[in-house]
């Protein structure tokens, strides 16, 4: 058994580095819990909460709403929700006093009893010491990705079919960029992590692999160019990019206060989308600033303007504008290269 988790964790890191995901710290399989369950079991039964049906041991949940929650099925078998207590039962007595569950919205009742029984039990005080980010289910435009009907697109098989296109884009846009293999893998990436995180995690996704490669839109890729494409503006441009205090005062012009306040909106967003655990936010509002920007850069000049006071300032802006993108596609777990 042991040889076959080794054997699992070596595929599952090379698709963990492939996409910048960072190993957990602990890795606890369910076989860590076997011996614990009978504990909570003799728990259940001292709090008066586990009773006997039809030859099944069950927690009766009507009263809350949550129907009748089976802890050992008729033929002694345990299920998954004596698994899921004792392991928030042992993860709480190693430190773990908040626990996310990042599981899909179809789980979302047996999570319920979960939770209300160890409310039960006295180990859930507060609703957010357990809590259910739930999300929907991801499909391909043919179906649902499935093993016995071979459809199922792995993670180095995608980046590898979307790195080769990036490539193809970049060699005709920009045949003299250096680096070239490394920004269309950066792209590919950017594709696929943006193309999920964009989208309301509680409704089921449909991947579509030429709109997450797309240039254009509300995508990965559109955002990482609009991002080279003003540090582009600064390397012709110049200036030290520090906006002064009295910045608004010396910009005027609505493009550019829209600009402004769009930026200033930062810290708001990230602090909704944190708290909400919904980082489609971010990325709605990183769409919105390039799209903001780009209108400010249409309608008003940056390397013509004559009066230096306002040019440098514009300059400023502009750099604002490339830090703010490039922070956040970091939150996103997105790179953003300063060419493409």
């Amino acid at each position: 058994l042991q040889q076959f988790r080794d054997w699992s964790w070596q595929e599952y890191e090379i698709m963990y580095n492939e996409v910048g995901i960072r190993r957990s710290d602990h890795n606890w399989p369910e076989s860590v819990f076997a011996d614990k369950m009978s504990a909570v079991v003799d728990e259940m039964k001292a709090k008066g909460l586990l009773v006997t049906s039809q030859g099944a041991q069950i927690v009766d949940l009507e009263a809350h709403g949550l129907g009748i929650a089976v802890v050992i099925k008729s033929d002694g078998g345990t299920t998954y929700l004596l698994r899921d207590l004792a392991t928030y039962i042992y993860r709480k007595t190693q430190g773990f006093n908040k626990q996310l569950y990042v599981v899909d919205v179809r789980q979302s009742h047996a999570l319920a009893q979960t939770f209300k029984i160890l409310e039960l039990l006295g180990y859930i005080e507060n609703f957010q010491d357990a809590v259910h980010i739930a999300y929907g289910f991801l499909t391909l435009p043919e179906g649902a990705m499935s093993t016995r009907t071979g459809t199922i697109v792995g993670v180095k098989d995608f980046l590898d079919d979307a790195g080769g296109r990036a490539l193809e884009i970049i060699e005709q846009k920009n045949p003299g960029l250096s680096d070239k293999e490394a920004v269309s893998q950066m792209i590919a990436k950017a594709a696929i992590k943006y193309f999920i995180l964009s989208r309301n995690l509680k409704n089921d996704i449909v991947f579509e692999r030429d709109n997450a490669l797309s240039f254009e839109g509300n995508t990965g890729p559109y955002l990482q160019y609009a991002h080279a494409r003003i540090n582009g503006i600064l390397r012709k441009v110049g200036g030290d990019g520090i906006i002064s205090v009295n910045s608004e005062s010396i910009l005027s012009q609505p493009e550019e206060l829209a600009v402004i306040r769009k930026i200033h909106m930062f810290p708001e967003i990230i602090e909704r989308a944190t708290e909400e655990r919904m980082p489609n936010y971010l990325c709605q509002y990183l769409f919105e600033l390039s799209q903001t920007f780009n209108t400010f850069y249409e309608a008003c000049p940056v390397s013509q303007e004559p009066d230096e006071t306002i040019r440098q300032t514009r300059v400023a802006l502009v750099t604002a504008t490339a830090q703010v993108i490039k922070n956040g596609l970091a939150l996103l777990g997105i790179e953003a290269p300063p060419e493409m």
